[in-house]
């Protein structure tokens, strides 16, 4: 997902690029097709950029599930509790407490 975002995110920079020296043109010569190209444009760029959005949000809710959840098994199956241990998900349990 986020190499989607990624994607659209380039996308919409260079439609708006394009879409910048169709409206400069079509205002300095006043053609009003062109215009409504222009018009046109910007809302496919902002369909791009509402879609760029979505595709964070949803990408970052599921890495926080699969985080919570990795972590919730990770305590329940491999977490020992004992200072000295050979674990190395103890180690790293017990050293994120003590920072």
């Amino acid at each position: 997902l986020l190499d989607v975002a990624s994607v659209l995110v380039i996308v919409a920079g260079c439609l708006s690029f394009f879409m910048a020296w169709d409206g400069i043109f079509s205002v300095c010569r006043e053609w009003r097709c062109m215009f409504g190209l222009y018009i046109g444009g910007l809302i496919v760029v902002l369909i791009l950029e509402v879609a760029t959005v979505v595709t964070c949000v949803i990408f970052t809710m599921r890495v926080e599930d699969h985080l919570y959840n990795a972590t919730y098994q990770g305590i329940v199956n491999q977490f020992e509790g004992h200072i000295v241990t050979d674990n190395s998900f103890s180690k790293a349990f017990d050293g994120a407490q003590v920072e």
